[in-house]
């Protein structure tokens, strides 16, 4: 749909080609100021040629793209990827390791939720009201942390879903709660300067560069937690232009805070920030306090 100076594009499955069309019509598009996109399943790539679309010579400056929670890429890293020899048997096992990583990420998102409330993974645990042999299906596994450790997130699901997926489980609808306990404490840990590159960090991170034009960016409800902020905080301190962002509904939390008000100190031209509905506590609220100020309403 157009209105005037907006293109609102929701609840379409766009396309890669699509995507580079849009690309390369936007520094051409003379009249339009706002992009929206809303649940329409970009990926990484998708994103890339959006950016690379958004320049000084068109004249968008709002971007939006609202419920779009993104997934890992697969690594094409290799000569023969380069040179297009891949075979079906390549990609299979490349969507394999990419799945496999995706569950890693979330398997580590879901151990950061734990490590908030607890010293280790074992006291949590050990909380845990369970008979060790007894397998658990989705709503008792979810029913067991929130009872006994108030922990009630996205994550708990997800969690529920790679355990009993094809990495860890047989599909039958059912996880013991030792199967994950050994799960969490054996996944890899990740440097801080692999951190840096995140590739869905980096990605987001290019929307609030120092080269971005974007006066008003909006990434609601994508699933954006501490991991992604870390990159997107560290070039949003050299941005520019950027006026407004919103961050709504995503799984922020007082780390992401932290990486947030130390943007803040250089990012200047950031006049609003809309951050509800996610898990920021007083400490998070006062890291941002310290940095934008506050004024007391009587």
């Amino acid at each position: 749909a157009r209105h005037d100076d907006s293109l609102s594009v929701n609840s379409i499955l766009m396309d890669k080609l699509s995507m580079m069309v849009l690309s390369v019509l936007l520094p051409a598009c003379h009249h339009l100021v706002i992009v929206k996109f809303s649940n329409c399943k970009l990926d990484l790539e998708m994103l890339q040629l959006l950016r690379e679309g958004i320049t000084e010579a068109g004249t968008v400056r709002n971007v939006f793209f609202d419920y779009n929670p993104l997934d890992l890429p697969l690594e094409l890293k290799t000569e023969r990827s380069n040179r297009g020899e891949l075979t079906q048997e390549d990609l299979d096992a490349l969507e394999m390791q990419r799945q496999r990583n995706q569950e890693f990420r979330k398997l580590r998102s879901f151990r950061e939720v734990i490590l908030k409330k607890y010293k280790t993974i074992d006291e949590c645990f050990k909380r845990l009201d369970r008979d060790k042999n007894k397998s658990l299906d989705v709503h008792e596994f979810m029913l067991v942390f929130d009872k006994n450790c108030n922990i009630k997130v996205d994550e708990v699901f997800e969690c529920f879903e790679i355990m009993d997926g094809p990495s860890y489980g047989d599909g039958d609808g059912r996880l013991n709660l030792d199967e994950l306990h050994k799960a969490l404490d054996s996944i890899p840990e990740v440097a801080d300067d692999e951190e840096m590159q995140d590739p869905i960090g980096i990605v987001l991170a290019s929307f609030v560069n120092e080269t971005s034009v974007i006066e008003e960016l909006s990434m609601r409800s994508c699933e954006i937690g501490r991991l992604e902020m870390r990159a997107i905080c560290a070039e949003m301190a050299k941005v520019k232009h950027l006026r407004c962002i919103n961050l709504w509904g995503n799984r922020l939390e007082d780390v992401a805070m932290k990486y947030l008000s130390d943007a803040l100190v250089d990012a200047h031209s950031v006049q609003y920030l809309g951050l509800g509905l996610n898990r920021i506590t007083d400490i998070g609220l006062k890291l941002l306090v310290e940095v934008a100020g506050a004024a007391v309403i009587r």
